[in-house]
């Protein structure tokens, strides 16, 4: 089954690249999407994109001892229908496909994913919330600052391994535009978090 370039999609493509592993069972690959095991409204939120983009049930397995979760899904050649390696995306220098920037719905719900398992939103100066993507992969720190900008927003590097974005109103605008599904990322923004849900 072929998958279906859309905004799940993207989302989806987010998510693994933030915090997802692609690997090999003997006969088969398998996708996987990580978070905390408190988080389990997000949980949740990975379970239903891994089964809308493919249609498919989904499982998902808990480490207590480790403090995390994963959702998995199974399949041959998923590698080819993610057009993602198998592997380490660090040494394999993973990043955002071609087609997610052709339109500026699937670049928003790319960023979605990708800011959900990788990204958070903190406070400095004790009022000044700041809105924080850290990853190892310096490409894909890249392609998250390409993205944005894409997006008429003015990001930042602090430090080399991460993106930021500091102005106020831009933050403001950041969750109204991306609508994180993770509530955790809500916590120094109670006014946007009604508008979003209001919206959906």
């Amino acid at each position: 089954m072929k998958l279906i370039k859309n905004e799940n999609f993207a989302e989806l493509i987010g998510m693994y690249l933030g915090d997802g592993n692609l690997g090999n069972y003997p006969r088969c690959h398998y996708l996987r999407i990580y978070c905390n095991l408190k988080e389990r409204q997000y949980a949740h939120e990975i379970k239903w994109i891994l089964e809308k983009v493919f249609s498919k049930k989904c499982y998902e397995y808990k480490r207590p001892l480790e403090g995390v979760s994963y959702l998995e899904i199974s399949g041959k050649d998923l590698d080819k229908k993610l057009g993602m390696p198998v592997g380490d995306k660090i040494i394999n220098k993973v990043r955002i496909p071609e087609w997610i920037f052709e339109k500026e719905k699937y670049i928003i719900s790319c960023l979605r994913g990708l800011f959900d398992t990788d990204g958070c939103c903190y406070i400095t100066g004790k009022k000044y919330r700041i809105v924080n993507f850290t990853n190892r992969n310096i490409v894909l720190l890249k392609n998250f600052k390409n993205a944005l900008e894409k997006l008429k927003f003015h990001p930042y590097s602090r430090g080399g391994r991460n993106i930021e974005l500091g102005r106020q109103k831009e933050v403001d605008y950041f969750f109204e535009l991306i609508k994180p599904r993770n509530i955790k990322h809500y916590r120094f923004n109670a006014k946007i978090a009604k508008v979003v849900k209001a919206s959906v």
